[in-house]
């Protein structure tokens, strides 16, 4: 797929390739393509473990919600007692600890909706909606990943591996960066990151681990901001 996306700037341009970064939109239309094959472009439900980098052991279990317009809630069982949710509707995040807002979470919901875009226009749409600039587009190192930088090296960006065109780490407003694991599940079926790394000014960091994940309907209000306080699930 790389090298049809810079077949595509060389027909654009007429000039050599590796004089020119492509497109934001034609990064984005490949990064969406990858989302619709993986088949994770619908709501989805994943159960998941939550841990500090530093520990061995998973720290808190549950489970994550996602779905492709732009909500997604995370709800964990710690192992002292305790049970956090947190909700993402566009570019906010909100949590409660036992039925009490909190003010100040730890963001480890990130924006899954990102990783669920059905199309380019969608993802640079949801580039816009978190703060960052649709228009720009950089190149990027993070660890092993060669990356187009949807956004530019800026607070808000995606970051796409030039490989595989998928999704590499999301950076949000705040500091936030979001980085993500390689494909769990089959080739053909359902695949979804098996862990996501998420790194905070001032918080130690985590790392979320995916057991399994399903396509599923949603329940009527299960993004809804009476749920962060309900009872139940």
């Amino acid at each position: 797929m790389r090298a049809l996306v810079w077949a595509v700037v060389v027909t654009v341009v007429g000039l050599p390739s590796h004089a020119f970064i492509p497109d934001p939109e034609t990064i984005a239309r490949a990064a969406a393509k990858e989302n619709r094959e993986a088949k994770r472009a619908e709501v989805l439900q994943l159960d998941i473990t939550a841990r500090r980098l530093t520990a061995d052991a998973a720290q808190a279990t549950g489970t994550l919600l996602a779905s492709p317009d732009s909500r997604a809630r995370l709800i964990l069982r710690h192992e002292k007692g305790f049970e956090e949710r947190q909700l993402r509707r566009s570019g906010g995040i909100s949590a409660a600890r036992d039925g009490r807002l909190l003010d100040r979470p730890h963001p480890l919901l990130p924006p899954y909706w990102v990783l669920q875009a059905r199309s380019g226009n969608r993802l640079l749409s949801q580039l816009a909606e978190l703060g960052g600039d649709p228009g720009r587009i950089a190149m990027g190192y993070d660890g092993a990943h060669d990356c187009y930088v949807l956004g530019g090296k800026t607070a808000v960006s995606f970051w796409v591996d030039q490989d595989d065109l998928s999704i590499a780490r999301i950076d949000v407003a705040g500091g936030v960066t979001y980085r993500v694991g390689p494909a769990l599940g089959p080739e053909k079926g359902l695949r979804v990151p098996s862990w996501i790394e998420i790194e905070a000014p001032g918080l130690p960091a985590m790392r979320i681990e995916v057991l399994r994940a399903r396509v599923i309907e949603a329940p009527a209000g299960a993004f809804h901001p009476d749920w962060l306080q309900a009872s139940g699930e």
